[in-house]
Formats: structure tokens, sequence, C-alpha cells
């Protein structure tokens, strides 16, 4: 599998998408770190609007943190099972490439799908990224289709009050799996100077993945005036690469039977 590098959040700069650019919040030289994944994960809060049903899973099941400049480097997430049986848990490796300073370290991390059912491949390398050695890294199971055939996941990365999060979808009866990039999709729905955030809910009646999109500035507009991108619902059409605004209403599904829990992060 090819590895992906932080090239994808250049462009994400360059279309004004998902990209803050306020300071990040890094640790003081003795490592004691301010709160990273409190700050970046908080706008994620403010996006769990929808309550509860006998069709959705409370929230996602998530891995913990895995952060190279910490020494967190493995860690894997609780087991959801599907109205199939089929048994998925999700697993975020870390491993740092050193260079020739500090300052050129990189973290290498590996994004692994874990499925125990009939004819199912065991494990999956969904993805491998190149990345800054500070980010942080965690992997969530949004939830399986009705019938257990599609699983939606999210992979996120972040930063300070920064985070790019990346829906992906595994069909496990083609056993093919789909990562959507989400920055270029909506470059001509979002102004120049405008930073967005995504959050994939579940699947939709059509087959589609249900999305919450808002600006990062949502909750602290610049005084008097409006968010620069109204908090709205996107259907992908993650096989075609498509995006298509819903109402704010729309029904999505996400099923699963949690099992088991997350591991803390690892130091190897």
């Amino acid at each position: 599998m090819k590895m992906r590098s932080n090239s994808g959040l250049l462009l994400l700069a360059a279309f004004g998408v998902a990209l803050s650019l306020r300071p990040l919040n890094l640790p003081d030289s003795q490592g004691n770190g301010q709160g990273i994944l409190k700050a970046s994960l908080s706008s994620r809060q403010s996006a769990k609007v929808a309550k509860p049903t006998p069709d959705r899973l409370p929230e996602p099941v998530s891995t913990g943190n895995v952060q190279c400049d910490q020494n967190w480097l493995s860690t894997r997430s609780a087991d959801l099972i599907s109205t199939a049986g089929v048994r998925a848990s999700v697993e975020v490796r870390g491993k740092t490439l050193f260079g020739k300073t500090a300052d050129d370290n990189r973290c290498e991390t590996t994004w692994i799908l874990h499925l125990t059912g009939p004819g199912l491949p065991e494990t999956i390398v969904v993805d491998i990224r190149d990345d800054e050695w500070y980010y942080e890294h965690i992997f969530e199971m949004n939830g399986w289709s009705k019938d257990g055939s599609l699983l939606l996941m999210s992979q996120i990365e972040a930063a300070g009050d920064w985070d790019q999060t990346t829906p992906i979808v595994y069909d496990t009866q083609n056993h093919r799996t789909w990562l959507v990039e989400l920055a270029a999709l909506f470059e001509k729905f979002v102004n120049k100077d405008c930073s967005v955030y995504f959050r994939p809910m579940g699947f939709t009646s059509s087959g589609g993945v249900l999305l919450s999109v808002a600006s990062f500035d949502e909750t602290d507009p610049e005084l008097g005036q409006k968010p620069c991108f109204q908090n709205s619902r996107w259907e992908l059409n993650y096989t075609q690469k498509g995006v298509t605004k819903v109402q704010s209403d729309t029904a999505f599904e996400s099923f699963g039977t949690v099992t088991g829990k997350s591991s803390s992060p690892a130091r190897d």
C-alpha cells in the first residue's frame, strides 16, 4: 500500500477547507502537554446533536490517541458486532521516523481494521500515513449498516483546535474499502477563507454516508458576525465521490453492539 503524506493538508489549505490557521497548542520543552486532545475534540462534541435511537450507536467506538512525540504508539478499540454477526475493531500503530533534529521527526501511522466472520480477511491495512511528529491520530467506527454489510469508520488527525476527519467505508460482501478525502468535494460550497470540519454520522436509506459539516468558528464567531459556513447535513456518495446537501432531519443508521473496551495508548 502506498504511504500517504500530509500533502493532503496543503491541499486543504489551498482550498481554505478544514485547516485552522490558529497557533498550534504544542507541548513545552519538558513535554508537558497543553490539552491538545481536549482542544481538538471540542468541536467534535458540538456536532453530536442526534439523540441515540434503536438504530444508532450512542457514540462512535474509538481507539485511544496515537501521538509519536509522546511515545504513544499503539491502541485498539473495543469490538463492534453487526446485525450479521461480524465482529470488527480498529487499531492505530505509530512509529517515529527520526530526522537530523527533533524538528525534522515525522510520525508514520498504520490504520488497521480487524474483522471476524465467515469468509472475511482477519486484518486489513486501511491506510498508511506520514505526518507531523506531534499530530494526534484516532480511529473511530461510526456504525454498521442495517444489514451488516457496510461499516463506516472515521480517520481523525488533530492538532490544537484543528482536525481533519476522513470517512472510510468497508464493504464486507465485496471486500472493498473506500477512503474519501472531503476537502476537494466541498471546494465549490465553501468560501475561500472559511475553515470547516466534517463529522461522518451513519448510512442513509439510499446507501450514502450522512455528514455533519460546519465551520470551526460556529461556536466562537467574530462579534456581530455569523459563522462563515452554516451547520448543515450532506450526503456523500462514496463510490462516485460526490456530495449533496440534504435536510437537517435526514435519517441515518449506525447499528452495532459494543463488547470489550479500547486499550490505552501503549509506549512501545
